[in-house]
């Protein structure tokens, strides 16, 4: 009897279908939105960059009660399955070289405990990797603490340590101008040509003591001083791949992506349409330039009311050119092309970055939306898993491990 091989090839394709299907543990009938919503409810999601909300700045003794207008709060946390949230406590570098930026950077810490203490039950300080699986477990919403400008150092290293027992771990070392620790990519300026004498010297405390060091913000020769002094992996809290927005300092150049993975350290991927494409930055520019002319021409003030209807009516002639999701996702692909699956995370900067961001992404209730983009571009469950804050946590180990 003469025997066929296609019915055998036939069932062998169907068996490694469903083993497919099984082990990434999604039902096929289901719809990716479906799926993405699961994911985001079955595994940790950590964003490494959301900056302090305005309402921590109220008293809330439930913030379940809280219905925010912006892109943070409980509830849009818990909609979108975000689990650890790494709050950025932001100090302006006008403050630079003042008492007042540490008063302000102890006040906005006071703000949080009293947050933890009015909400037990729902949110948990976490100092560690380990406790943000046990808050997970827990089925609490971790809060770990960045300090975004490392201006309230003011040159001190016993300040490092009193960031550290109050909660900080990481530091932005740098925001917009140079500060007493090194350049900013924002700034013209270039105070120390990279790290200050005192910056190399603070990058090795923060290595001890297990502080991550964030250069998102660093010019790109602060950054390679960074890597060239620190011994720990660093994290890029919320940056982007420069590859798609050619000439634009704040975000990464492969050459930086690469040396951050090498030291095992991490980008988490910002969702401001800024970082994302070069149109929104145009777009500012050719705005402001259009504002001063017709200020100018008219001998306005900047905040006359003749001012502010140019600018509304500006806008609704040449409407921001917001990205997409689709175009956040290149930036996910570019970098695990680049590097591998194991160096790519979220960071968001929710509150940071005003009303410049996708559709989809206006708030934190939307991370379902781009794990379903993620799913589309054929990303396995463990894959996201990795993206969603695996990523991150194992990095966070690795800093801790170093400094014990």
């Amino acid at each position: 009897m003469k025997l066929t091989l296609k019915p055998i090839r036939t069932s062998l394709l169907f068996m490694i279908t469903l083993f497919l299907v099984y082990s990434c543990n999604l039902d096929p009938d289901q719809s990716v939105e479906t799926k993405a919503q699961q994911i985001s409810q079955k595994y940790i999601v950590l964003d490494s960059h959301i900056d302090l909300p305005s309402w921590l700045f109220d008293e809330f003794d439930d913030i379940s009660k809280l219905n925010y207008s912006g892109n943070f709060d409980y509830n849009k946390a818990r909609k979108g399955g975000l689990d650890v949230p790494f709050l950025a406590v932001y100090i302006s570098p006008k403050y630079e070289g003042s008492l007042e930026s540490k008063e302000r950077a102890d006040h906005q810490l006071d703000l949080l405990d009293q947050l933890f203490e009015k909400n037990t039950d729902k949110v948990a300080r976490a100092l560690t990797p380990e406790e943000v699986k046990q808050n997970f477990k827990n089925e609490k919403i971790s809060i770990p603490i960045g300090l975004e400008n490392g201006a309230p150092i003011m040159g001190k290293m016993e300040n490092l340590k009193h960031f550290y027992d109050r909660g900080i771990r990481y530091i932005t070392v740098v925001h917009g101008k140079c500060n007493h620790i090194c350049d900013s990519s924002y700034d013209s300026l270039r105070l120390w040509n990279g790290l200050s004498d005192f910056g190399r010297e603070l990058i090795p405390e923060m290595n001890k003591m297990g502080m991550i060091i964030d250069v998102s913000h660093t010019s790109e020769k602060a950054f390679y001083d960074i890597m060239e002094v620190t011994e720990a992996p660093v994290a890029a809290t919320h940056s982007n791949a420069r590859h798609f927005t050619p000439g634009f300092e704040r975000n990464l150049t492969d050459d930086m992506i690469k040396l951050i993975a090498e030291k095992g350290g991490v980008i988490q991927i910002a969702f401001g349409s800024g970082f994302i494409t070069s149109k929104p930055n145009k777009y500012r520019n050719e705005s402001r330039l259009a504002f001063d002319k017709f200020i100018e021409e008219n001998g306005l003030g900047r905040n006359s009311p003749e001012a502010d209807g140019f600018r509304k009516e500006y806008a609704k002639t040449n409407p921001y050119p917001y990205a997409t999701i689709d175009e956040l996702l290149d930036h996910f692909d570019h970098i695990v092309k680049l590097v591998g699956i194991d160096h790519v995370g979220f960071g968001s900067d929710f509150e940071g970055v005003g009303d410049s961001l996708p559709e989809g992404l206006k708030d934190v209730s939307g991370y379902p939306n781009l794990i379903a983009g993620l799913l589309d571009r054929g990303y396995t469950e463990a894959d996201i898993e990795k993206i969603m804050g695996l990523n991150f946590l194992n990095f966070w180990q690795r800093v801790q491990d170093l400094a014990e």
